[in-house]
């Protein structure tokens, strides 16, 4: 999201980012997205709790990308994405 404003209002530098998680180590630097109102924003690391409560919290963190693809299988992954679609009837 981040780099998505700084590259559509063009203002500055946008922050290091990869594929994987752990590119962002620490508070990079201050950018400025408005002036009226004032408003900043600030590129910090995300925060990945050491232990998964459950299953199905993993398999929701791996579906958006926080976890590794190849730590869960993309096999695994796409089939619970396909039976949580089916489950609240969002096929077609």
């Amino acid at each position: 999201m981040y780099n998505i404003i700084v590259f559509f209002h063009i203002l500055g530098k946008a922050s290091k980012v990869g594929g994987e998680p752990g590119i962002t180590r620490s508070v990079l630097c201050r950018i400025q997205v408005s002036e009226n109102p004032l408003i900043y924003l600030l590129d910090t690391p995300g925060v990945l709790s050491p232990r998964i409560e459950s299953v199905e919290t993993g398999m929701k963190l791996a579906l958006c990308g926080t976890i590794l693809d190849h730590l869960v299988g993309e096999d695994i992954i796409a089939d619970y994405l396909l039976y949580t679609l089916n489950q609240h009837r969002q096929h077609r």
